[in-house]
């Protein structure tokens, strides 16, 4: 048998017990449903946050991907909520509240970063250019 079944982070065959928790099976889960099942079951509410760096070791994936599954769990309406300590299953609304907060920022800065790059493709920078102007055969001279 191969490893195609996922739970608490441990990958084990298909069948058999999990090898972390020893509680249940899990058969054929993708790893996006299985960070979904695991955030809930041991990581829900903002003081049981696990940290990113853990989820992707646990789950044997990068940064990038967990973002977007993390990403897609989110557009799949679970309440899967975020902060400085780490990633965890929302356990009330002001969690969920803080969270869409955060997000709300970072759309902004991201926003503003678009906006100043489509500005810049517009309009180049300034160049500033001085001249002086001698009259009276360089008697007097002056900015112009």
């Amino acid at each position: 048998m191969k490893e195609n079944a996922v739970c608490c982070g441990a990958a084990f065959k298909d069948g058999m017990a999990c090898s972390v928790c020893e509680r249940h099976y899990v058969r054929d889960m993708d790893k996006k449903s299985a960070i979904c099942m695991y955030l809930k079951n041991s990581h829900t509410g903002k003081s049981r946050a696990i940290h990113s760096r853990d989820l992707q070791r646990l789950f044997s994936i990068d940064g990038r991907t967990l973002r977007r599954k993390i990403s897609a769990l989110r557009q799949d309406g679970y309440p899967i909520c975020s902060d400085e300590t780490g990633y965890y299953y929302a356990d009330n609304q002001k969690e969920i509240n803080d969270t869409v907060y955060r997000l709300n920022g970072l759309v902004t800065k991201v926003s503003n970063a678009r906006t100043g790059l489509l500005f810049a493709s517009i309009f180049p920078a300034p160049v500033n250019v001085e001249i002086t102007v001698c009259v009276n055969g360089g008697d007097v001279c002056g900015n112009a």
